[in-house]
């Protein structure tokens, strides 16, 4: 099986901020897999913004705090992951 995420919904959805929660479910046999998550209000893209890289060592649960959101504007985001 190859590198795979998995985008998880938003959680603690505020008025300017949202987590946003993905999983990485196999990383192919590598050491070490960097995650990180895109977003935009345009579903399926362009995603316009990006949030930092976190470097995961196992399968785990991820999470990224998104600050600074337009009020009453919907985002749409995936999780993404690369060697």
């Amino acid at each position: 099986m190859g590198l795979l995420v998995q985008t998880d919904p938003a959680t603690l959805v505020g008025l300017h901020t949202a987590t946003l929660n993905g999983t990485l479910l196999n990383m192919a046999g590598a050491a070490s897999v960097d995650v990180w998550f895109e977003y935009g209000e345009v579903s399926g893209g362009p995603y316009t913004d990006t949030t930092p890289v976190q470097v995961l060592t196992s399968a785990i649960a991820f999470l990224a705090v998104v600050l600074g959101l337009k009020a009453t504007t919907t985002y749409y985001f995936r999780a993404v992951a690369d060697f």
